[in-house]
C-alpha cells in the first residue's frame, strides 16, 4: 500500500499546488511512482471539447483516451469512484492528494499504509504530521523520502 501526502489549506491560493508539484517533482525525480488525486468542488471543465459535447448528450461513461493519458468521467458513481481509485493506485508508491480539507473519505483512508497531512499557507509548509506512523520498513523508507523531499 502506498503512503499517501494529504496537502490541506485554510483556503484557496495558499500555495498546495506548489507544494505538492515540488514534492512530486522531487520524489519522481528519485524514481519512485508518484501518483497524484487533485480534489475539485468545480467539476471538471472539459468545455468545447468533443468528450465534454459526448457527455453532456448523455453518456454514462465518457473515456477520452490519447496516445498517452486517459480521463474518465462518469455520471452518479460514488462507490464504483473507489474502486476505480483503488485499482489506479496499485502501482504507486506514494499519492499526493490535494484538497479535501474536511479529512480524506475512509475509502481512501483504507488505500495508504500510512498518512501525512501537511498543512501549507503562503506556499509554506506550516505543520505536518503522520497518521498512524509508519512501522513497517518499505513504509518507513517512503516516509525518510517524503521528509526529506520536502526539505529540499
Amino acid at each position: 500500500m502506498p503512503i499517501m501526502v494529504h496537502i490541506i489549506s485554510p483556503g484557496s491560493k495558499q500555495g498546495k499546488t506548489t507544494v505538492a508539484a515540488h514534492l512530486i517533482s522531487k520524489l519522481s525525480g528519485q524514481g519512485l511512482r508518484v501518483c497524484a488525486l487533485k480534489h475539485t468542488h468545480h467539476g471538471l471543465d472539459l468545455r468545447d471539447k468533443d468528450s465534454y459535447r459526448l457527455h453532456e448528450s448523455g453518456a454514462f461513461l465518457t473515456i477520452a483516451l490519447s496516445d498517452h493519458e486517459v480521463l474518465i468521467k462518469t455520471r452518479e458513481l460514488p462507490d464504483a469512484r473507489w474502486d476505480l481509485l483503488k485499482h489506479l493506485f496499485r502501482g504507486c508508491q506514494v499519492v499526493v492528494v490535494e484538497g479535501l480539507r474536511e479529512g480524506l473519505p475512509q475509502p481512501l483512508l483504507d488505500m495508504a499504509s500510512a498518512i501525512m497531512t501537511l498543512l501549507v499557507e503562503g506556499g509554506r509548509v506550516v505543520d505536518r504530521r503522520w497518521s498512524p506512523v509508519p512501522r513497517d520498513n518499505e513504509s518507513l523508507e517512503m516516509a525518510r523520502r517524503v521528509e526529506e523531499a520536502l526539505e529540499a
